[in-house]
């Protein structure tokens, strides 16, 4: 009697540990990202577990009733935020009937996420695109207008120094970037199949702002007109001062 007593009870410990035990108190999730220019941040409980872009990965998280979030935007494009619920393991619930979910609660076993997840935005969701913001146009018409009337001045000591007082008032030249070799994808509009080309390498360009790991990015085209594009920020770098 004594020993089927103490038989139950190890079976009781056993199975009341089973999510903890068989399964882990952590798990690999594969996230699939469509298309392949989203860049999605995934965080739990506040912090940043990893950066996936290329289409996904893989990223170890710890079982948690907190849900999973993948903060995600692609060139161009507004950011968009998705949100990914665990559930009950079945060994977590084999563990409730006789502990209260006491063990695999403390544990974070009681509770999984699903172990495949598809991300995928279509051109809809993201319409923002590749256009200069209304600000950075205001600020270049106002320094090219200043320049000009410095010019008209003439040369001499005055003109020069009407032309020193204008760029110190819009602060300092910002800084010219420069692609890095001659295939540098070059995002113009929201269709990331479709709305790109390949840009040589050693463009200058002008960074008009930054969102995650892409650039909006001014240069100028053969035929001498500006044009604004979103460029990867690995796939430029920062230069001397013109």
């Amino acid at each position: 009697m004594k020993l089927q007593s103490i038989g139950t009870l190890a079976l009781a410990g056993l199975i009341s540990s089973c999510a903890s035990i068989i399964e882990g108190t952590d798990q690999v999730v594969d996230f699939s990202i469509s298309p392949k220019t989203v860049t999605c941040e995934i965080k739990q409980k506040g912090k940043t577990l990893g950066t996936l872009k290329d289409g996904g990965g893989s990223i170890r998280v710890s079982k948690s009733f907190t849900a999973l979030t993948a903060d995600c935007m692609a060139p161009g494009m507004v950011r968009k935020s998705f949100k990914f619920e665990s559930s009950p393991s079945r060994w977590g619930i084999a563990g409730c009937l006789l502990d209260l979910c006491i063990t695999d609660y403390t544990t974070g076993a009681f509770n999984k996420y699903e172990e495949e997840v598809s991300i995928k935005i279509r051109n809809n969701d993201l319409p923002l695109s590749a256009a200069k913001p209304k600000l950075a146009k205001q600020s270049l018409k106002k320094e090219k207008a200043l320049i000009r009337s410095a010019r008209d001045l003439g040369s001499g000591s005055q003109a020069t120094s009407n032309l020193v007082s204008s760029r110190n008032s819009l602060g300092k030249i910002p800084p010219i970037w420069k692609t890095v070799h001659s295939r540098v994808l070059a995002y113009w509009g929201p269709n990331p199949r479709s709305d790109f080309f390949k840009m040589p390498e050693h463009v200058p360009l002008t960074i008009i702002r930054r969102q995650q790991h892409w650039g909006l990015f001014e240069y100028i085209a053969r035929n001498g007109k500006p044009g604004t594009v979103w460029i990867a920020l690995d796939e430029v770098k920062k230069t001397a001062n013109p």
